[in-house]
């Protein structure tokens, strides 16, 4: 939580209690959007009540087992509910833009770096839950160096993947 307060983002944490939290911020009437980013049961639990009417659920979360969800908010308050898991070319290249110019801090997102060698069990750790926030998967790939003849201004890859 202190990762998300250092983003400047309000946090509400164990203890408190969601649906009245969302209430009296949006004077009664429930938030505009909620996103499931947590894989807890509870989480689920409590997403439909915590919205609007005409709200919008989006599940980002990767759930490893069903989970229970109350319908009944989603037809009384026609709620809409997707999955969050691609995006357009353009979503990319904005958050590309955003990392690469700083203006999101992306490093401290990053809750673990494994090898290519090592997906499989990153994502089986994923799956799993706990602390785990962006798995960064490092490509290693060191090509041979080019050793004939160079006409000017052609680029030299370097044993590390550089290029000249």
């Amino acid at each position: 939580m202190e990762l998300l307060k250092s983003l400047g983002i309000d946090v509400v944490g164990p203890g408190v209690d969601v649906i009245k939290f969302a209430n009296d911020w949006t004077g009664g009437e429930g938030v505009d959007v909620a996103f499931e980013v947590t894989g807890n049961a509870a989480a689920v639990r409590l997403m439909t009540d915590a919205v609007r009417v005409w709200g919008t659920i989006s599940v980002v979360a990767i759930h490893a087992e069903p989970m229970a969800v109350n319908l009944y908010p989603m037809f009384a308050r026609e709620l809409t509910m997707h999955g969050s898991r691609l995006y357009a070319r353009a979503d990319w290249e904005e958050a590309i833009r955003l990392a690469a110019s700083g203006a999101v801090p992306v490093g401290p997102l990053v809750s673990h770096k494994i090898p290519l060698e090592g997906l499989q069990e990153g994502m089986e750790q994923a799956l799993r839950g706990g602390p785990v926030m962006k798995v960064l998967v490092e490509l290693r790939h060191e090509p041979e160096r080019f050793t004939g003849p160079r006409a000017h201004g052609d680029p030299v890859v370097e044993p590390r993947g550089r290029l000249e």
